[in-house]
């Protein structure tokens, strides 16, 4: 319903990764926080999948119910057959690989678990085939209760689950800040900082597939002051800005498109 979605979650999740571009081997490792006392045989569901999916031939196209405006506008579909044809379907959140179980991860999660304790569910590696497209890579991974009810979600893209991999997570306060925009980036985006006391800065910038594209130290910065991030030779595509403040590290997804 949607009244759930006012309904407070009952853990956290975060989705790790480790990507080998050279064999495609992808190790994901999931940490759920319980954010108040669970009791019973909770689950872990764990989902590899990706966007911007096409295709040929008429498996690949699209049944639409829409067509002819019988049951109202839908964002163009109205004007399209009956059949959406394949070369007019681009499809988004395929589930390429079910990680777990289809019934979840069980024996990971303490069936008495108090709140504030965090629980790491490690999956086996997978191998990604040629044709899965990396930079278009999400994990989502969910928690179910014993009696199957999701008790949060959470997705991460590819590049956005191999930057988790750092240790402490930056938290601002009201006399710090950090922020990363334009997040649709042509030739530049830019870290906006604040910072009350002396902080060691360091910037780096992941690719869709975890490759570190670039990396720069500003040695320790205190004040308000904007970092240009210049992006006019990369290629199109995702990337993550990983802004690590004295140790503690915080993640942008920035957008690049010449």
């Amino acid at each position: 319903m949607i009244s759930n979605i006012a309904t407070a979650p009952r853990v956290s999740i975060v989705n790790k990764a480790v990507y080998n571009s050279v064999t495609r081997d992808l190790d994901i490792v999931v940490d759920v926080t319980t954010l108040e006392t669970l009791s019973g045989a909770s689950k872990i569901v764990v989902v590899v999948t990706e966007d911007g999916v096409t295709g040929t031939g008429s498996d690949w196209g699209q049944a639409n119910a829409y067509a002819g405006g019988a049951n109202g506008p839908m964002g163009g579909y109205e004007s399209l057959p009956s059949t959406v044809p394949a070369s007019q379907m681009v499809y988004d959140a395929v589930a390429r690989d079910l990680v777990t179980a289809f019934n979840g991860a069980t024996g990971v999660i303490a069936t008495s678990a108090p709140a504030g304790n965090t629980y790491t569910y490690t999956a086996a590696t997978i191998n990604i085939p040629t044709d899965w497209d990396t930079q278009q890579l999400n994990i989502v991974s969910f928690v179910l209760n014993a009696s199957n009810r999701v008790l949060n979600v959470n997705n991460h893209t590819l590049a956005e689950a191999i930057a988790n991999n750092s240790i402490a997570v930056y938290t601002p306060t009201a006399n710090s800040d950090i922020r990363v925009f334009p997040t649709m980036a042509n030739e530049s985006t830019f870290a906006h900082l604040k910072f009350a006391e002396p902080t060691d800065l360091n910037i780096t910038i992941y690719n869709a597939i975890g490759q570190k594209v670039a990396d720069k130290n500003y040695g320790s910065i205190v004040g308000e002051q904007v970092a240009p991030i210049n992006t006019a030779n990369f290629a199109d595509g995702m990337y993550v800005v990983q802004v690590t403040a004295n140790g503690s590290v915080s993640t942008y997804k920035v957008n690049v498109k010449h």
